[in-house]
């Protein structure tokens, strides 16, 4: 069995990583002749590195980087009016992929969501079968609405009968099955635990990746997320005031993949210091505190390594309809609270002062232990 695992973030590797070395390893789903594939998206800076260190450590049988975007002018006028006519297109456009490397060679998919370049590996391999893992906290409040393709020519095509259904997929892999509470309710599957052994081996491969400037004196970390509303853009530069009482201790980490609105007076994270590769190196994480609206990154020591930093998830100063919380995202973030041991190390302010008050809490709670 041939599969082709493919990644934008790398959250995502890392599940991905988890889940490969499981079926490689310790007979996890017990697949006969398993092989498989990986493509990286170079949606973010190191991405091209970290391909380079997977195909050294022949971490999968091939690892392979892809752009995320066409050329300019007319190529790229034509792909964005063909859209997943002429995946050829697309897939050509990235050299790794122009000798037909990725076409009808797989048995299965595994991938974290729709996007145009998982359609035209889907539209070439049509035999494969569709998995989909987690893409980190919006998939635990799954609806698979939000998976169908807008493309105007995939609908096209799927109408005249000639494209998948995306949202056809058979399985759907999760880090903690327990938080979720989205839509969809068929086969749904834990991803294993880290072998701590095989976590060693990947700690090593990234280590490169982990330090950041001045790590050893920080203790509170901001983790972006870029909105375009006006109201949110006020409430964070508000919020990021509050922070500034514990200056020295902050370390500003910009997301990898959203530019930036604010620029802040903080230490900066290098953009090549990727968080969850920095997670994995970093001393003394259940007593850091990492602060943002509601970022997936927040989360990821928990679902990823069972580890439990503070964390101040301030989405509740923000307008619901920006946050874009319903009620399964409520129920999801009340069962991951509950998953922690020490439930009330995760802190929700409805307010700024409620905010400054959880940020005193935390320094005192550190400064006891």
């Amino acid at each position: 069995m041939r599969y082709l695992y493919y990644c934008n973030s790398t959250y995502q590797l890392l599940t991905v990583m988890n889940l490969h070395w499981h079926r490689r390893n310790a007979s996890f789903e017990d697949i006969e002749d398993y092989h498989a594939d990986l493509i990286l998206l170079n949606a973010f800076a190191g991405a091209v590195e970290i391909v380079d260190i997977l195909n050294k450590e022949a971490v999968f049988d091939h690892a392979r980087i892809v752009e995320k975007t066409l050329k300019t002018g007319s190529f790229r006028r034509l792909h964005s009016f063909l859209g997943l006519i002429s995946p050829m297109h697309y897939l050509r456009y990235n050299h790794n992929f122009s000798r037909g490397s990725v076409y009808n060679r797989y048995d299965v998919l595994v991938v974290p969501k729709y996007n145009t370049m998982v359609g035209a590996i889907w539209r070439v391999n049509k035999k494969a079968d569709l998995h989909l893992y987690e893409d980190g906290l919006g998939t635990y409040y799954l609806n698979t609405d939000l998976l169908k393709p807008h493309s105007r020519s995939y609908r096209f095509l799927y109408e005249k009968g000639f494209a998948k259904d995306f949202t056809n997929f058979s399985r759907l892999y999760l880090n903690a099955p327990e938080l979720y509470s989205g839509t969809w309710n068929k086969d749904i599957r834990a991803v294993p635990k880290y072998d701590r052994n095989y976590l060693k081996k990947v700690q090593s491969y990234f280590a490169d990746y982990s330090n950041t400037v001045n790590e050893e004196k920080k203790d509170i970390y901001w983790l972006s997320q870029t909105l375009e509303n006006d109201e949110a853009i006020r409430t964070i530069a508000q919020t990021l005031n509050r922070l500034k009482k514990y200056k020295e201790r902050v370390l500003y980490c910009p997301h990898p993949r959203w530019p930036e609105k604010t620029k802040p007076e903080f230490d900066v994270s290098n953009e090549k210091q990727i968080w969850e590769m920095k997670l994995l190196n970093m001393e003394d994480v259940d007593h850091k505190l990492f602060v943002s609206i509601h970022s997936t990154a927040c989360l990821t020591p928990k679902l990823l390594f069972d580890d439990e930093p503070y964390l101040i998830l301030f989405y509740q100063l923000i307008d619901d309809a920006v946050t874009e919380r319903n009620e399964r995202f409520d129920r999801t973030i009340r069962l991951f609270i509950d998953s922690y041991r020490d439930k009330e190390k995760v802190m929700l302010p409805r307010t700024q002062e409620e905010f400054e008050a959880c940020l005193d809490r935390f320094t005192k709670s550190v400064e006891k232990k």
